[in-house]
């Protein structure tokens, strides 16, 4: 494939407004498949890299979600740009790619790899899902007895079960949200922690339709954010309160590590 041929795939899989340029740098590089530069709208393929058109449409689809990123309204703050909202583009961009039949998706490519994807599914992920399942069942019942008995059930989780209370948190509310166990533990847990039963009925659905955790994160829970009666400003104030009280901390922190190198 040339520059124009893998311009005008990414172009059928998304149109942006915001030009473009594809450079296939014809190079082979040990750090990475491919980049993209942001001053010069450029996406640079290190086209030697690849045994296949596929594995180089992925690279060009993953280095154009992050063109995409960059020209929304909303671009990257900082040089971390594989952020949650850079994969929840990526993997839209892939899904289409796939359903126009651009890219070979992952199960395509062997069907041993087809097969050994059932057996991880069937053998780890949904039994693993119903057994924290019932472990949260279990936890919930411990609680109901501390309280009976006058025990801190906080105090039961960190020194006689010897636990996150964290991760109890989220254990017992996968439980009490009573979500199917073949989207495995982690989905249960992300889906669990949306309040809104609605929202979180439509996450259910979009997961088992094929949308990723960073896709139910990104769409999914800016729902449950912005939605409801609170004014998204004060969402944002209260943002920008956190963020500063970081900027604080980190702060002290950095001039505690300066006062003890001195002392060194």
């Amino acid at each position: 494939m040339n520059n124009d041929q893998i311009k005008e795939l990414l172009l059928k899989i998304e149109n942006c407004e915001t030009d473009f340029k594809v450079v296939l740098s014809g190079k082979k590089s040990k750090r990475v498949n491919g980049l993209y530069k942001p001053e010069t709208r450029e996406i640079v393929l290190h086209n030697r890299n690849f045994t296949s058109d596929n594995l180089l449409i992925y690279t060009a689809i993953h280095e154009y979600a992050h063109h995409i990123h960059f020209c929304s309204d909303d671009p990257p703050k900082s040089m971390r740009a594989h952020t949650r909202r850079f994969r929840n583009i990526l993997h839209g961009l892939l899904i289409r790619a796939e359903e126009l039949g651009l890219y070979q998706g992952v199960l395509e490519s062997d069907p041993r790899l087809t097969e050994l994807t059932e057996r991880i599914r069937s053998t780890f992920i949904v039994p693993h899902g119903g057994l924290m399942k019932e472990f949260g069942r279990v936890l919930l019942e411990a609680q109901d007895l501390c309280e009976k008995t006058g025990v801190r059930f906080e105090d039961y989780v960190t020194r006689v079960l010897n636990l996150d209370r964290t991760e109890i948190r989220h254990i017992m509310r996968v439980s009490q949200a009573q979500l199917p166990e073949e989207i495995g533990y982690s989905n249960m847990k992300t889906i669990a922690g949306i309040s809104d039963p609605n929202i979180r009925e439509e996450a259910l659905q979009a997961l088992q339709s094929g949308y990723t955790q960073d896709m139910i994160k990104e769409q999914m829970l800016g729902k449950k954010r912005y939605g409801g009666d609170e004014d998204p400003v004060e969402v944002l104030k209260k943002e920008k309160q956190r963020i500063l009280k970081t900027i604080d901390n980190l702060s002290s922190r950095l001039r505690e590590i300066d006062e003890r190198i001195a002392v060194m």
